[in-house]
């Protein structure tokens, strides 16, 4: 997981006080100076010098405020110092070096990495900029840097979304979402017990089911996959073989009506409401997250090449087009859901 702070002006501060503007909740649940040294280590291993960038500068930033850390302030400016010198800034790179060395004048590395910072900056154009401060034990205002050239506009949306930005339901639209019980268009299955359906939004129409499955109903479809749980996998669209990927952090279990009637009855639940048949429609699949564990933004579907590949496809009596439809149940209660 690596939930990243705003670009510009905010820090990742933002993220670990955060409220959920759907619900107006609170949570008390800060990250500590080790908190974000850990999640900056594993982005710099990763080679994500970015983000390695914005959670080490927030550690530092913290650790000078005077929180007490098991991480040492050297070991801090020793990721942080390469991440800047890997983002192309070599001034801040050197500044930040030339701190770790005033802190510690025997660390392994800071005095050779100053030294081939200060050479790699000699060799450039002269700027007319000032002349370098003595290193001091001052804290060190830092700034973000550029996303990196492979970065994706989408993801500009995805992490707004996860920071509970973006589209906002405004009062006028929410006053058009309802609930209300849901036979399935007078199913004989749900005249007498119909669901009940929430519009969660209006467009596109997300609605949510209360109580469609009952507590022994999903203890008993979590007993059944849990042996069968395995590291998902996406098909290599150049080679077309199925692999990992690090966007799928989930184990997942395929289950069919032949393994329990307790498949077999959901399977008709859902046809029962939505009038659709399960007969083309994929798999029961179940998935572990894990603790913690966040999908990174990855399409749902399989892409066509064209516009003119695309097939209709009858599903019941109804015909769609280019279209998925996800019936999606949560075991868990958590206290925000991200999609």
């Amino acid at each position: 997981m690596k939930k990243i702070p705003r670009q510009n002006h905010s820090t990742a501060w933002s993220v670990f006080n955060w409220i959920n503007p759907s619900s107006g909740m609170h949570s008390n649940a800060l990250l500590t100076v080790d908190d974000c040294f850990d999640m900056g280590k594993t982005a710099y291993n990763e080679a994500d010098y970015y983000h390695a960038v914005l959670w080490l500068q927030q550690a530092l930033k913290q650790l000078d405020t005077g929180e007490e850390a098991v991480v040492s302030k050297a070991d801090i400016l020793d990721y942080l110092s390469y991440s800047v010198y890997q983002m192309g800034d070599l001034p801040r790179a050197i500044e930040l070096t030339r701190r770790l060395v005033a802190i510690d004048s025997s660390h392994q590395r800071a005095g050779g990495n100053l030294r081939y910072f200060e050479r790699l900056l000699s060799k450039q154009p002269q700027r007319d900029e000032p002349e370098y401060q003595p290193a001091s034990e001052e804290p060190i205002q830092l700034g973000t840097y550029s996303r990196p050239k492979d970065h994706l506009p989408e993801r500009e949306a995805y992490e707004a979304l996860c920071r509970g930005e973006g589209l906002q339901m405004n009062e006028a639209r929410r006053s058009r979402l309802f609930c209300r019980y849901q036979d399935g268009y007078r199913n004989p299955h749900l005249l007498l017990k119909p669901m009940k359906e929430e519009d969660e939004w209006d467009s596109p129409h997300i609605v949510r089911y209360l109580d469609f499955l009952s507590h022994e109903e999903i203890e008993k479809i979590k007993a059944l996959a849990k042996p069968r749980l395995a590291r998902a996998t996406v098909r290599d669209p150049k080679t077309g073989v199925l692999t990992t990927a690090n966007y799928r952090v989930s184990k997942s279990a395929w289950l069919e009506a032949e393994d329990d009637p307790v498949i077999d009855r959901v399977n008709q639940r859902i046809q029962d409401l939505t009038g659709l048949t399960v007969d083309t429609a994929e798999l029961l699949q179940v998935a572990n997250y894990g603790v913690g564990g966040q999908y990174e933004p990855h399409y749902d579907f399989s892409r066509v090449s064209s516009r003119y590949d695309f097939i209709s496809i009858l599903i019941g009596r109804k015909s769609i087009h280019n279209k998925q439809y996800e019936f999606c149940f949560y075991s868990t209660n958590t206290d925000s859901l991200e999609g």
